[in-house]
């Protein structure tokens, strides 16, 4: 099912295919997040298998999350909204799954830092689109390389979360 999700995003998206650009880097950064995610979701779930409705009603919301990624990867501000709500969804998840397998190690809190982390990139943002424009005189200039900056940062903290994460 996940394959052919991916397969079927790829046919709407043919002008940021062929159009590079930051549509197209948003997309991409999202497409990472959703596939190593994937990955890491069925490692855990072979080692410590889902046994409650309630894991799997978040996986349905961690979804919803990622359809989220995709279909509004043109509207930053909703994308850099939403990574802090995936990880609080992540940390949910991962609390679960604790409470699930109480007889085995669950680390549950480790991801907090990339939450914050998530946040202030999301309160930055908020923060750098409410300047006027008028009052700031490199704002014209500024403005554009503000939103670049804030994709690598979602990127490199996607990247080092994925790295550092934990064993199931």
């Amino acid at each position: 099912m996940f394959g052919v999700m991916i397969a079927e995003s790829f046919t709407s998206f043919k002008n940021e295919l062929f159009n590079p650009g930051f549509d197209l880097a948003v997309l991409l950064v999202a497409y990472f997040t959703i596939m190593t995610s994937w990955l890491f979701y069925h490692r855990s779930v072979q080692v410590l298998p889902e046994e409650k409705w309630e894991r799997f009603a978040l996986d349905v919301a961690i979804l919803f999350a990622y359809f989220i990624l995709i279909t509004t990867h043109k509207d930053f501000d909703i994308i850099v909204k939403a990574y802090p709500i995936l990880w609080v969804l992540y940390l949910l998840w991962d609390w679960l799954k604790a409470k699930e397998h109480k007889g085995k190690r669950v680390r549950v809190l480790w991801s907090v830092p990339y939450l914050f982390i998530f946040a202030g990139i999301a309160l930055l943002h908020s923060w750098v689109t409410s300047v006027p424009q008028l009052i700031v005189s490199w704002a014209s200039w500024m403005f554009p390389w503000t939103n670049w900056i804030e994709l690598v940062a979602l990127f490199a903290t996607i990247l080092v979360y994925r790295i550092m994460q934990p064993s199931p």
